[in-house]
């Protein structure tokens, strides 16, 4: 069983891997399921059997991105928010051509679907931590749209400590 699991997430990866190398040159919108799957070296069936969109394989690939950044820098629950939204931050500097790829393309929404899922949204209506992630949520993607766009000029350590500064 392990095995096939292995197997699964190693072919949705290149799958992912490959459009994400398409859009380096490419449109969003100009690249079609046999390319993607040619670079990858699948089949079409393959990535039908895995994804329901180009959007839902990106999101997808942002969340594994996003457990390897995990695996390797534990995130700081018991920490000050500072090294908190560090930890936020690096990861967002680490993936920042992806990130900014994403964005210059048009396609925000991707990011901010994977913001809302990270930060476990959509909990349900009544529970009390509802409005508070999707605060954080919806707070991050705006710092990180506007630190894109601005061509990531300030450092993850400045960035951290500007979100994390009294006012």
């Amino acid at each position: 069983m392990g095995r096939r699991i292995e197997t699964t997430e190693t072919l949705k990866i290149a799958v992912a891997d490959a459009f994400i190398e398409l859009l380096k040159t490419k449109p969003f919108d100009k690249i079609n399921v046999n390319e993607i799957t040619e670079l990858a070296g699948v089949g079409r069936v393959t990535y039908f059997r895995y994804f329901e969109s180009k959007e839902d394989m990106l999101v997808y690939r942002l969340h594994r991105l996003w457990e390897d950044h995990a695996d390797t820098h534990p995130f700081p629950f018991d920490q000050e928010m500072y090294e908190q939204a560090l930890w936020f931050f690096n990861f967002c500097g680490r993936y920042r051509e992806l990130l900014s790829l994403l964005m210059q393309q048009g396609h925000y929404n991707v990011v901010l679907v994977f913001f809302k899922e990270v930060m476990e949204i959509p909990l349900p209506d009544e529970s009390e931590l509802r409005y508070p992630r999707i605060y954080a949520a919806y707070g991050m993607f705006g710092i990180i749209s506007d630190w894109v766009e601005r061509g990531c000029i300030e450092d993850e350590k400045k960035l951290a400590k500007l979100c994390t500064a009294p006012q």
